[in-house]
């Protein structure tokens, strides 16, 4: 048998129909990570591209609460329907995928922008449980139409400034003194404890 017809049918067994080489940008903002890019938590990422030959729904990217950013492949296998989704593995945050080679170069704005908006801070009651907070990504100022979400769980709302100086705001589930921030050496997390108080 010819060695290019025995490659080609080795790798149509070992992948499958569909399988084929697939580029995403890959980078995370952890300083230990093997995958380290101080560029990868800035919105219209253009930096590293990893290249990985498998069965992929797409590109992904993780925005975590502490500001972090994580950028790879969307497989398959974990792959619901939706393009927006919880995530834990290294801390609370949000994965979203998109369908395409390298298209994982923003920050998961819109399943911020899908969280439910809420009367301006000056109509709005507090809720008798949890908090209210701001809830955006790359988000330097905030106003009417900025997201808000409830939930509560909430005992404070944060703004994260990423070493990139992106701003992320959302909620914590974390207990924290008013007006507590905390510097990790890359990252300021800044907690507030009253509805809508991450506006600053």
């Amino acid at each position: 048998m010819d060695s290019k017809l025995t490659m080609l049918l080795m790798f149509y067994f070992s992948f499958g129909p569909g399988a084929a080489g697939y580029n995403c940008y890959r980078c995370s903002s952890w300083q230990s990570d093997d995958y380290y890019d101080d560029e990868c938590g800035k919105s219209n990422y253009h930096g590293s591209v990893g290249y990985q030959i498998g069965i992929f729904a797409g590109c992904a990217m993780s925005v975590f609460e502490d500001g972090h950013v994580w950028r790879g492949f969307e497989d398959y296998h974990s792959n619901p329907v939706e393009a927006c989704r919880p995530v834990d593995d290294d801390g609370p945050g949000i994965l979203c995928w998109c369908p395409h080679e390298k298209c994982n170069k923003y920050l998961c704005e819109e399943c911020f922008a899908n969280s439910t908006t809420t009367p301006s801070p000056s109509t709005q009651n507090p809720p008798s449980k949890g908090l209210s907070c701001y809830n955006c990504v790359d988000c330097p100022t905030v106003d009417e139409n900025t997201a808000v979400v409830t939930d509560e769980n909430f005992l404070t709302c944060v703004t994260v400034m990423t070493s990139e100086e992106v701003i992320i705001r959302s909620g914590s589930g974390d207990a924290y003194d008013d007006g507590e921030c905390i510097f990790d050496g890359t990252v300021m997390h800044c907690h507030c404890t009253t509805s809508l108080c991450n506006n600053m």
